[in-house]
């Protein structure tokens, strides 16, 4: 069984979307629609991971210093100022 990236898996539904199409003077129908939206959200994706590899290993500890207070049920400014203790540095 083959496990798809997250890219192939959204190309996929883009290319596989089966709509019809309305044509009209301005429109350029729903599977054009699609496309574009899909092909946006690629490329904000892919401008998201290329940030989050740039993290450094302090501002990866203060992520999962936030989850990990989220995990415990803290609302999300508890969860804030609790990693923010921990690496004041990388507070937001």
């Amino acid at each position: 069984m083959r496990i798809l990236a997250h890219n192939d898996i959204i190309k996929s539904i883009s290319e596989g979307c089966v709509v019809k199409a309305k044509k009209g003077k301005n429109n350029k129908g729903t599977k054009g629609k699609v496309k574009d939206l899909v092909q946006a959200y690629l490329a904000s994706t892919s401008e998201f991971s290329a940030m989050l590899n740039e993290r450094t290993p302090d501002e990866i500890t203060y992520d999962n210093a936030v989850i990990a207070g989220l995990r415990k049920g803290l609302p999300i400014k508890a969860a804030l100022k609790a990693a923010g203790g921990l690496l004041p540095g990388e507070a937001l």
